[in-house]
């Protein structure tokens, strides 16, 4: 929920609900919208490295996929090293930048997913690669583990693709992806 002052007397909370977003106006004290409350970081997130500015490498044929990997990696101050719409561009970007992450699609016009994570695991097998794809297909885990990928999300989890970014850069002792 993101709360704005747009006046001294209103306030307008917006909440999205899947897809469909609407708004709610009510009066708020005009004290509590002068004062902004501090917030503590680390109280809030744990110990994640806050202050990481990870640099992520997005693989992915669909400019609207990029754009919104965009948005969630600008809002958790994270950094995207590059963007490559083709398989081959990703291996030739992963290559040149060195990212920390990389975010992969499995359809993608020259080479899927687990191709380009072959060859990416070839050049550095201690990059987390996520395949992150809107398909599902039956069987494809074991295949992505085998080419190197830590974990496969579907586009419709975005929650569980921050999670498994977090994850890969903070693992957590005993826990397996």
């Amino acid at each position: 929920m993101a709360v704005f002052a747009f006046g001294p007397l209103v306030c307008c909370s917006f909440f999205r609900v899947y897809t469909k977003g609407f708004a709610v106006f009510h009066q708020v004290p005009p004290k509590v919208y002068k004062k902004r409350p501090t917030l503590n970081r680390q109280a809030v997130f744990g110990p994640l490295k806050i202050g990481l500015r990870l640099r992520i490498l997005i693989v992915d044929d669909s400019d609207a996929t990029r754009r919104i990997l965009r948005t969630v990696a600008r809002s958790r101050a994270w950094t995207v090293c590059g963007e490559a719409q083709t398989g081959h561009s990703g291996v030739e970007k992963f290559r040149e930048l060195q990212p920390e992450v990389v975010l992969l699609d499995l359809a993608m016009p020259d080479m899927n997913g687990i191709e380009v994570a072959k060859e990416m695991s070839a050049l550095n097998p201690s990059v987390p690669l996520i395949l992150f794809t809107i398909l599902d297909i039956d069987g494809i885990e074991p295949r992505a583990r085998d080419a190197g990928i830590l974990t496969v999300v579907p586009k419709t989890d975005i929650w569980r693709l921050i999670r498994s970014v977090e994850d890969a850069v903070n693992p957590k002792p005993g826990k397996l992806s």
